[in-house]
């Protein structure tokens, strides 16, 4: 087991790649707004957290986007058509993600049940980030409460809605616009999977307590019906939103306390397994915190994830590599201005190329396309 001090304070050695070290939010200096001048893909998405007392609609937020042309873009939600009187909400599940070739872009514009701010129906938003057009989805008549956004692959997006006070599920095929309903039996755990490269998916079906026992590694279909049902063989104790990670031939699960091979700690922590579930290795941060806000394989030997830290709001995104026993910083993400907003981070994982461990340089201890015509295609489906 390995134990790292995740800190603000704490130095790590710099992974280089391509991302740049430092990350400023806002970014400073001038930028050109992302529909103006589409980045072809993007390799990061950052925005701030806001709550509720300073919003007063979707003006008030805007997102920035790195390219992998290593420029930033800015874009105002209210300049995509949006009712200017309404906005999503706080939570971070409406921040929307990245495709996982970072050429798309999608997020909800409703939340469930509807806040202040909030449209009781709204439609999930796909934006080709090549040409800066953007799409609405939007079940039946479009008076549905959408949510939930998931790619399934890098051109295929899932999310879901309710009828007749059910859940249901689409998946969309962004370039086609060919979509397809799926009406599996929902639960709790289907909100979060994490789908593999054959479009199927895997969820953890986790107890609420450690001595509750070990947690279960559901296997699903593409359409969503169980095909498999693994215990894992050491307890998982957690939410449904403790993020796990798949690579071709291992398995990492966060969870907020970490017990394999009789060693039990009270930190929480990441396990690496192989896909039949054999623990390989386990990292847990010292301090006792829960960092982990997603987890993503970066050539599947690094294992890179978002932490924040205690104060100052600074984030770092590290990268982990269980065989060697090493842990490296990506990058940071380092506020601007005085502020105690959370900043939520989407970083496309195979968008990033490592070049080199620089063991002599360490992090600063102060944390973490083709032009076309803007324009979006509305589209219902029934």
């Amino acid at each position: 087991m390995q134990t790292f001090d995740l800190s603000v304070d704490a130095r790590h050695p710099l992974l280089d790649s391509n991302l740049p070290k430092r990350m400023e939010f806002p970014p400073s200096g001038r930028m050109t707004s992302l529909l103006a001048d589409p980045p072809g893909r993007a390799v990061v998405q950052v925005l701030r957290w806001l709550p509720y007392d300073r919003v007063t609609g979707w003006h008030d937020q805007v997102t920035y986007f790195y390219g992998a042309d290593g420029r930033w873009r800015s874009l105002v939600m209210s300049e995509l058509g949006l009712d200017p009187t309404t906005w999503a909400g706080p939570d971070t599940t409406w921040s929307g993600s990245l495709s996982p070739n970072g050429r798309y872009w999608a997020f909800p514009t409703s939340v469930d049940p509807p806040a202040t701010l909030g449209s009781r129906w709204g439609p999930v938003a796909v934006m080709d980030l090549s040409t800066a057009k953007y799409t609405f989805y939007s079940p039946d008549d479009g008076r549905r409460t959408t949510v939930n956004p998931q790619w399934t692959s890098a051109t295929t997006l899932a999310f879901d809605w309710k009828q007749r006070g059910h859940d249901r599920r689409a998946v969309v095929d962004v370039v086609t616009g060919e979509t397809r309903h799926v009406n599996p039996s929902f639960s709790p755990q289907l909100r979060n999977l994490t789908y593999q490269r054959d479009g199927s998916a895997v969820t953890v079906n986790r107890p609420a307590k450690m001595e509750d026992g070990p947690g279960l590694l559901v296997t699903y279909s593409p359409v969503l019906r169980k095909v498999a049902e693994t215990a894992v063989p050491f307890p998982l104790p957690g939410n449904q939103w403790e993020p796990v990670a798949l690579a071709a031939n291992r398995i990492a699960f966060a969870t907020p306390k970490v017990q394999t091979d009789g060693t039990t700690t009270g930190s929480p922590g990441l396990i690496v397994t192989s896909r039949d579930l054999e623990p390989q290795a386990v990292l847990t941060e010292r301090n006792g915190r829960d960092p982990w806000f997603w987890l993503a394989w970066l050539n599947d030997d690094y294992l890179i994830f978002h932490a924040t830290g205690s104060h100052r709001r600074i984030e770092r995104v590290f990268a982990w590599h269980p065989e060697r026993h090493e842990l490296y910083q990506l990058t940071e993400i380092v506020p601007t201005s005085d502020t105690s907003d959370l900043v939520i981070v989407d970083i496309v994982a195979s968008a990033v190329r490592v070049r080199s461990a620089r063991q002599n340089r360490t992090a600063s201890p102060s944390w973490t396309a083709a032009h076309g015509p803007l324009g979006h295609v509305p589209r219902a489906f029934g």
